[in-house]
């Protein structure tokens, strides 16, 4: 006779395998966690109706049809958990605004343990940008950075017609650290590099408070601790 499996035992040893799962970072207007299956879907079909945006890396072609950037989409947040690699990790979180998800943040770093740089980018949904959605969520992930994951530097960039984003990274203290070309869909960008020093954030950083909680389980997965 089969046995039933023990569910509630097989999801404690999957959150022990996985704890980035049970990671949250929280401000007053926006909590940051790994998405549930429907949370990804719901935001992967908003994604694939965005205009092409060669700079954010689940927008990667501009002849892609809804469907395909929605797969785009999917993949690059399933290559991000299935890519982890202590040596060489990025952790792509949701943003929820009043448990719905309403956009990307995503935090990387190669060779963190030596280096202490982390690259960070986002997408906001239109329905919420120019809210302060995207300030908060530049918050909450740079304090896991600096003050958690003891980064020395965070890098971000953006096309330099991109003033949103960049009035973002201002806003913290990123200065500009040269500029980059990158060819797409035929056309040659200038994407502007930006670097943001932990003694600089510290310094500058908005008054944005923010709670960071199941951290200490993921630390080896991150190459610290």
């Amino acid at each position: 006779m089969a046995v039933a499996p023990d569910t509630e035992r097989a999801a404690g040893g999957v959150r022990a395998a996985w704890p980035q799962a049970g990671l949250r970072l929280r401000t007053e207007r926006v909590e940051l966690r790994l998405p549930q299956e429907t949370e990804l879907a719901a935001l992967a079909l908003a994604a694939g109706h965005e205009p092409y945006r060669f700079d954010v890396p689940m927008f990667s072609r501009p002849d892609d049809t809804p469907a395909e950037r929605t797969r785009r989409f999917l993949r690059y947040h399933w290559d991000t958990l299935a890519g982890w690699d202590r040596r060489s990790w990025t952790l792509s979180l949701f943003a929820f605004v009043d448990g719905r998800p309403v956009g990307q943040q995503v935090v990387s770093g190669d060779d963190f343990a030596d280096l202490r740089e982390v690259s960070t980018g986002s997408w906001v949904h239109p329905h919420h940008r120019g809210a302060g959605v995207g300030v908060h969520m530049r918050a909450a992930v740079l304090d896991l950075a600096f003050t958690h994951l003891g980064a020395r530097y965070a890098l971000s960039g953006a096309r330099e017609d991109n003033g949103p984003s960049l009035a973002v990274s201002r806003r913290f203290g990123y200065r500009e650290d040269g500029c980059v070309h990158q060819v797409a869909a035929g056309q040659v960008h200038r994407l502007l590099r930006l670097r943001l020093s932990a003694q600089r954030w510290r310094r500058l950083r908005p008054d944005i408070p923010v709670e960071v909680t199941g951290l200490a389980p993921c630390l080896p997965l991150f190459g610290i601790g």
